[in-house]
């Protein structure tokens, strides 16, 4: 499905963001629960990210971790052969572009739910009776819904999948994650934007730094992170 283009969604080569919204129950949950196994059929490895107004906790009272947690610590990692995950203190609710830059490097795209406030590519979910969008009609490239009323943006049905699949793959047409040649710079958790050139400079300066190391044999994904670094004077 061809249509308007809108904003990108990425921020100097974090993976592509497309936010699901839609007023409550319209069925945001359920077409990223099809959505999904169907993007992951076309090859793509999707990354979900559900926005809570509220307080949350994702272990419950009494258990090993939970304690961890209640003792004080700043953070605390639940580790399985199968399954990680990280619950961490934070003093502000954290943008989707720091969220991605944490936790979604090894994902080609990431569909969320909710975050209608964040200025990323939406499909905005229709309910029966809605005649109008809850979000800046620039941000929609898609509408989900049976509605008959035009919204001002392409819309097909809201349990046409494939239709839905077919309008992401037209905006991000799949780059891997792990594609070669990439180069991410994150200052204070912000993504900066680095053109061809400085990418270059960059993957070749650090890249030819780490392979000389002892030890080191082709790296495939190197990371650096410095801290320290203010003018303390």
């Amino acid at each position: 499905m061809k249509g308007t283009r809108v904003p990108a969604g990425t921020a100097a080569g974090v993976t592509p963001i497309i936010s699901i919204v839609g007023k409550s129950d319209s069925g945001k949950t359920t077409l990223i629960e099809k959505l999904v196994p169907e993007l992951t059929r076309r090859g793509y490895v999707v990354g979900t990210i559900k926005h809570d107004a509220h307080k949350f906790d994702i272990d419950h009272p009494g258990k090993d971790s939970w304690r961890h947690k209640q003792a004080g610590a700043a953070v605390t990692v639940i580790s399985s052969p199968e399954k990680a995950a990280i619950v961490k203190n934070v003093d502000r609710e954290l943008t989707l572009d720091e969220i991605a830059v944490a936790y979604m490097t090894d994902v080609d795209i990431v569909l969320t739910e909710g975050f209608k406030r964040e200025s990323k590519p939406k499909i905005e979910v229709l309910a029966n009776g809605d005649s109008e969008l809850i979000s800046p009609v620039n941000e929609v490239f898609l509408a989900a819904g049976s509605t008959a009323v035009d919204v001002g943006r392409p819309k097909v049905g809201r349990d046409d999948i494939s239709a839905v699949a077919d309008a992401i793959e037209s905006q991000f047409p799949k780059i891997r994650a792990d594609a070669p040649g990439g180069v991410l710079l994150v200052v204070d958790g912000k993504p900066i934007a680095l053109n061809g050139i400085m990418k270059a400079m960059v993957s070749n300066t650090i890249g030819g730094l780490v392979s000389s190391l002892k030890g080191v044999n082709n790296p495939d994904k190197v990371e650096v992170k410095l801290w320290g670094r203010r003018d303390r004077g």
